[in-house]
């Protein structure tokens, strides 16, 4: 939850989650951010599909084990993170590449600490930076643990950024 007086006070470098393309792929990634070799097919891309992969099956793991619910990790993903399951299939796969969008939503819907969201982030194309107003959002969101339909709000609110779901 972002307290509205502290955001207004917040002097942000860079704003929302901006487009940035080159010779490999076009991922969104705030202004001036170096990009850290998580291009579709590389050995970082593998190794962050990798870690969502086990995190997904963890955090699902443990769902089915508290509620006693069965649910497939696609299908779970899809309700705690609005990101759907033809989306996350093709992101594990390979086959989509994987936004900053993609990660704020899983890790937030996930409710994943601080420090293992920034691994996520860093292994994609840099830490949460708190002189950018979106990633400001997403650090407080895992803060305080948000719900992602809040978070989404929230962020809309704040940016004027629609998290519609990601579409591979």
């Amino acid at each position: 939850m972002i307290d509205k007086k502290e955001f207004q006070k917040q002097i942000f470098e860079t704003h929302g989650i901006l487009e940035k393309a080159d010779e490999y792929c076009a991922y969104k990634v705030p202004l001036a951010w170096v990009r850290q070799n998580a291009f579709k097919g590389s050995e970082t891309s593998a190794l962050l599909r990798k870690k969502i992969q086990e995190i997904t099956w963890e955090k699902a793991d443990e769902y089915k084990s508290t509620n006693n619910k069965k649910i497939t990790d696609n299908n779970f993903i899809e309700r705690f993170c609005h990101i759907p399951c033809d989306t996350y299939k093709k992101a594990i796969s390979g086959d989509y590449t994987l936004t900053r969008n993609f990660l704020a939503k899983f890790t937030v819907g996930l409710k994943l600490e601080i420090e293992q969201a920034n691994e996520l982030f860093r292994m994609h194309s840099g830490e949460l930076n708190l002189t950018n107003d979106f990633d400001y959002i997403v650090y407080h969101a895992l803060k305080t643990k948000d719900d992602i339909d809040f978070f989404i709000d929230e962020v809309y609110k704040y940016t004027g950024i629609t998290l519609d779901r990601d579409m591979a």
